[in-house]
């Protein structure tokens, strides 16, 4: 056993070096990196505990160095002194803390090493970083080595969890997974007896180790751990509900510190189950290796009785689950749950969101502020759907080993991307930005927008369609500000820039609002401004053009002495051509309203100044609506809804006592509030936690109406003056966003068949053919207009379109136009194409129909044709041939087919009459396979006429 300790310690140093971030999907390799960048940095990471280093001499244990980590894991060396071959016995012990792991231990100059304390599976553990990681929590860890020379470098590769854990959960399904954590807000829905089966909760989940999960959710982590894909499988037996779950974000055994829970909507309300080690009421937990992933990790085993489920053996599905493993899934009751996991492993944290609207793919994107404990700030984003339902993973999109904060973001609908634009900290802060494809992709590196000299912060953007640039708007300088601005092409190059305001003529402060005036093709940004009333500050709005040439300053809230006005928000009304700005106003008083006014480009303002505008949303309760006006709940949300003619807007409240996410429709018209609530206006988002919610940012689907509010939400008990610790990015919907459109809507039908996204034109013989009629029709209220009908693979495809009655068809409410493809494949395969339908649909720009088919090889076909082309039956001609000389005619057969042609014997036994004759035969018992030919020579030799 110690020759295989001693060489399992010689593998461990020539593992020194590994990167630990091998193998990591691309989203765990950028938060791999962003840790290890901020402690390069930084040095050394931020301390929880340590291992002391200690070598035994003169019968005592003697102090070598002390080796600081932090919750990440990171790699920390030191040099043991040595004489020589003699061997020297080390000591490593963690204390401070809570709990602390080893990822890899190496030992440079070390011909062998023992480690007598562990056994080999634990000595596996420490070969590599491979996140399969040592328990060393209070333990010691003795080596004895032999080294090669005068000195030993250990290395460390480890982390100290801090002594107080995070308590942010991971949530499934993967649509909550920045949500709220105090009830279920989406659900997975099971049939009974849709996946019968039973599982025997032992901690090991051999019974699904090779069957397809149920769901699955990819969650990156803030606590140490591997971000990682969480996998659960659900089946019954009639008596029994069971969930099983592949925790493998969580590769440490922390006793009852982790738990996870599967929460049940249920008619008597919500129920959870939980289970830990201490819990086992309703299952096991584990701690194995699964297929997913090569590292120890925390699995969850449920066995929930039906009955606690409110559901008492239906007879009718249970009866028939027991008759050969069938189901009646329509008659079934359907359960619906949700599955959390708690513990050490916890997500990470995000703040400062901001959102746009995509009107090409209708969808938003959502951006913020990633603050993990560890690192550097970092932006990140994350796409969401036409109803504000996550589409994939977050993603980064700068990361530094300087801080990066304050985001926000543009849609650019010509080149289908945004500019994500921020401040970079630093001396001096920086504009950044960078340009992200619709798909998350990132354009390119990071651009410098504005930097150099004074310090720069709190940037705004918006895009032109007409000059096909962003405006960027931002503070120059220590407060008090200067107020610039940049132009910004849509291949991210500054083509202008220059200062709108001095400190001469404004002291701004931001947040900024800005927006985009498409009739006259300017900028128009609002700012907090505190150069002529100093103690509350007055709203001031300029405007600047795609040259960032700006126009005068005007006044857009002006109440000396009677209100602190902060935290402008801007929209534009394209019918009425002006702009609403809102602002929080707290009156003199610590309650704060909601505050607008109407205004044009020039600052021809339609509500008075001096009197405050007119309040959109009034405070009945102390700290309401924007809350106690010494605190910051983030910025106020606004935009303008097309479809619907009016403005909407989001903040937090606090009623009486937590900050919850309220919205407020008005009329674009006349700010009258829109809705049977309006007097309380909307509460879209609840909370019993004290520090609640922040930051509610709103954008509205334009092409359906409806909107989509996105918000941060504070961890409990964090906050402290206007100071939150960061918690978790959500989303909410307004329910009409799921009704019916006003604007045009595509439909597409296949005869025989009904709305369909797929045509199947079935199997058919090759060289045949066969049509389907596909029916355009109008779902919508307006006309729609269809501009373009294509095939993806137009060349060679036996795919075609044979009528087309719709390209540049313009169809009123419920008309309709027909398309004819035909599927004629001239060989064997199966075949897929696209059609692409563009039109002015208000869901997407393009539509798809995919078309499949089928080919089957034609059967063997026999051609026969004289060496000259002719086709011939059953004669050939020779022509004239005088009598004494012979003539010659090849023959050539083939097969046209697609399966082998056998040939039996040709003219058997030479049984042609003289003068004929054949004098060369290569198809007499030859098989032709598809295309291939042989030939058969025939003589004429006359000897008489």
């Amino acid at each position: 056993m110690r020759i295989v300790w001693s060489v399992l310690l010689v593998a461990v140093l020539l593992a020194v070096g590994q990167d630990a971030s091998a193998g990591l999907d691309p989203l765990a390799r950028i938060h791999h990196d962003l840790a290890q960048k901020s402690a390069a940095t930084s040095g050394l990471p931020a301390t929880n505990g340590q291992f002391s280093v200690e070598v035994w001499r003169n019968g005592a244990w003697s102090a070598v160095d002390t080796l600081s980590f932090g919750q990440f894991y990171t790699h920390q060396r030191t040099r043991i002194a040595a004489d020589g071959t003699h061997p020297v016995r080390i000591r490593i012990r963690q204390s401070g803390g809570g709990l602390a792991h080893i990822d890899a231990l190496s030992l440079r100059g070390a011909a062998s090493a023992v480690l007598p304390g562990l056994d080999r599976a634990e000595l596996d553990k420490l070969l590599r970083s491979d996140h399969d990681v040592l328990d060393a929590t209070r333990r010691e860890l003795v080596a004895d080595i032999v080294p090669t020379g005068n000195s030993v470098e250990l290395d460390l590769h480890a982390r100290v969890e801090p002594p107080q854990i995070s308590t942010h959960r991971f949530v499934y399904p993967v649509h909550d997974r920045l949500g709220r954590d105090d009830s279920v807000h989406s659900t997975y829905r099971y049939r009974l007896g849709s996946r019968p089966g039973r599982l025997t909760p032992d901690g090991e989940l051999q019974e699904v180790a090779q069957a397809e999960p149920f769901f699955s959710g990819f969650w990156p982590t803030g606590s140490g751990h591997p971000d990682g894909t969480t996998y659960g499988w659900v089946s019954d037996d009639g008596e029994f509900l069971y969930v099983a779950v592949d925790f493998t974000a969580d590769n440490t055994l922390d006793g009852d510190k982790d738990y996870a829970a599967v929460i049940v909507r249920t008619a008597y309300g919500e129920r959870t189950f939980r289970l830990s080690v201490n819990e086992t009421d309703w299952g096991q937990v584990g701690f194995t290796y699964t297929p997913r992933v090569n590292y120890q990790h925390k699995v969850y085993e449920f066995k929930i009785p039906l009955a606690e489920l409110g559901i008492e053996k239906p007879t009718l599905w249970q009866q028939l689950l027991a008759a050969a493993g069938l189901a009646s899934p329509t008659r079934a009751p359907v359960v619906e749950f949700a599955v959390a996991a708690y513990g050490t492993a916890s997500a990470f944290g995000f703040r400062e969101p901001r959102i746009a609207y995509n009107s090409t793919d209708n969808e938003f994107l959502g951006v913020f502020e990633f603050a993990p404990t560890c690192c550097s700030n970092a932006i990140w984003g994350q796409r969401y759907d036409k109803v504000g339902t996550a589409i994939g993973a977050p993603f980064a999109i700068a990361t530094s080993t300087n801080s990066s904060v304050d985001p926000d973001v543009a849609y650019d609908p010509v080149n289908n991307r945004y500019l994500v634009v921020f401040t970079r900290l630093g001396t001096p802060n920086t504009i950044m930005g960078r340009l992200v494809n619709a798909d998350g992709s990132l354009v390119g590196n990071e651009l410098l927008l504005s930097g150099g000299g004074q310090s720069r912060n709190e940037p705004a953007v918006a895009f032109s369609t007409t000059s096909q640039r962003y405006g960027v708007a931002f503070l120059e300088g220590s407060f008090p500000n200067a107020l610039s601005a940049v132009i910004i092409d849509t291949a991210g190059g500054a083509v202008a820039s220059g200062m709108l305001l001095s400190t001469t003529e404004a002291l701004a402060g931001g947040p900024l609002g800005i927006a985009w005036n498409s009739a006259d093709n300017r900028f128009v940004v609002a700012f907090q401004d505190t150069f002529i009333d100093s103690t509350d500050g007055d709203i001031v709005g300029i405007s600047f053009d795609s040259n960032a040439t700006p126009g005068p300053r005007f006044d857009i809230a002006d109440r000396p002495g009677n209100g602190i006005q902060q935290k402008p928000a801007v929209a534009y009304d394209p019918l009425r051509n002006r702009f609403l700005a809102i602002l929080s106003d707290t009156r003199g008083t610590f309650q704060a309203d909601i505050v607008g006014q109407l205004f044009t480009t020039t600052g021809q303002t339609f509500l008075s100044a001096t009197t405050q505008n007119v309040v959109l949303v009034d405070s009945p309760f102390a700290d309401d609506n924007y809350g106690n006006a010494l605190f910051s709940r983030g910025q106020l949300g606004l935009d303008y809804d097309a479809v619907r003619d009016e403005f909407v807007i989001s903040f937090i409240s606090a009623r009486p006592t937590t900050y919850n996410v309220y919205y407020q429709r008005v009329s674009a018209a006349t700010l009258a509030a829109v809705g049977a609530t309006s007097a309380v206006n909307t509460m879209i988002a609840t909370t019993t936690s004290p520090d609640g919610f922040e930051d509610a940012q709103v954008a509205v689907n334009q092409s359906c109406g409806g909107f989509v509010i996105i918000y941060h939400k504070t961890t409990a008990g964090s906050s402290s003056g206007s100071s939150y610790t960061p918690g978790s990015i959500t989303t909410e919907t307004s329910a009409d966003i799921f009704q019916p459109c006003p604007g045009p809507a595509l439909g597409m039908s296949v005869a025989g068949v009904g709305t369909t996204s797929v045509v199947d034109f079935g199997s058919l013989q090759a060289g045949t053919a066969v049509s389907r009629v596909v029916t355009l029709s109008n779902a919508g209220a307006a006309t729609l207009v269809v501009s373009g009908i294509s095939l993806i693979s137009s060349v060679g495809s036996p795919f075609s379109i044979t009528v087309n009655e719709c390209n540049g068809a313009s169809l009123l409410a419920s008309q309709t136009c027909r398309l004819v493809v035909a599927f004629e494949p001239v060989s064997s395969g199966t075949f897929a194409d696209t059609l692409n339908i563009q039109s002015n649909d208000r869901h997407s720009a393009r539509q798809s129909l995919f078309l499949q088919g089928i080919a089957t090889p034609r059967p063997p076909r026999i051609d026969v044709h004289a060496a000259f082309g002719s086709s011939v039956t059953d004669r050939t001609i020779f022509g004239s041939v005088e009598i004494g000389t012979a003539a010659t005619s090849t023959v050539i057969v083939s097969n046209s087919g697609d399966q082998n042609l056998t040939i039996g014997s040709v003219a058997v036994n030479d049984g042609l009459a003289a003068p004929f004759s054949v004098s060369a035969d290569t198809c007499s018992s030859n098989t032709l396979q598809a295309g291939e030919r042989c030939t058969v020579t025939v003589s004429f030799a006359p000897a008489a006429t």
